[in-house]
């Protein structure tokens, strides 16, 4: 079942400049209705499908896992606010346990931020196929100050609670790449 898709305009980051996705709870309605789209684009607006393709000339594709989230998996992504804040992660072979620190470690005090209000969301993605990222960690907030307030607290208070987690999951997910993703496109 196919539950969202959306467009995403770079705000600050790295050298993405858009990021189209599509969320579903079955892997084959999500390539069944990715196909269908593009075939459809294709078919109907072939010059604006030309001119897409001279102004973005390249693209990496991604296909992720929600490996736990503080949503339910037919609400991930759904109702977005504007900002989001996404840290793609290059990890070694350890990545199980480093989706084990976020789940027992991590989760509770991302959730304890959604309950406060300082986020709307997070969820813990699992790289299936595509390039250099093994995983990813989303985080939707109301407003780009709200993501910003947000993210420089998270690790200190990730720090102050479980120290010696943080530095596993540090040694095993050791270089990242952070986006703030303006999602106004959607609303």
């Amino acid at each position: 079942m196919i539950t969202t898709t959306g467009w995403l305009r770079h705000w600050a980051g790295g050298e993405w400049r858009r990021l189209g996705y599509v969320v579903g709870t079955d892997m084959d309605a999500v390539v069944q209705a990715r196909q269908a789209y593009i075939e459809e684009i294709v078919r109907e607006h072939p010059e604006a499908v030309a001119e897409f393709n001279a102004i973005c000339p390249s693209h990496d594709d991604y296909v992720w896992f929600s490996a736990t989230s503080s949503q339910a998996p037919e609400e991930l992504a759904r109702d977005r606010p504007t900002a989001a804040l996404t840290s793609y992660m290059i990890c070694d072979s350890r990545e199980a346990e480093a989706d084990e620190i976020v789940q027992t470690a991590f989760a509770p005090i991302l959730n304890g931020h959604v309950a406060a209000g300082h986020i709307d969301s997070w969820s813990w993605l699992e790289h299936f196929i595509g390039g250099k990222y093994r995983r990813a960690l989303v985080m939707d907030a109301a407003d780009y100050n709200a993501i910003l307030d947000f993210w420089s607290t998270l690790w200190d208070s990730i720090e102050a609670e479980q120290p010696e987690l943080l530095r596993t999951f540090g040694a095993i997910c050791h270089s990242h790449s952070d986006y703030i993703w303006d999602l106004s496109a959607n609303q």
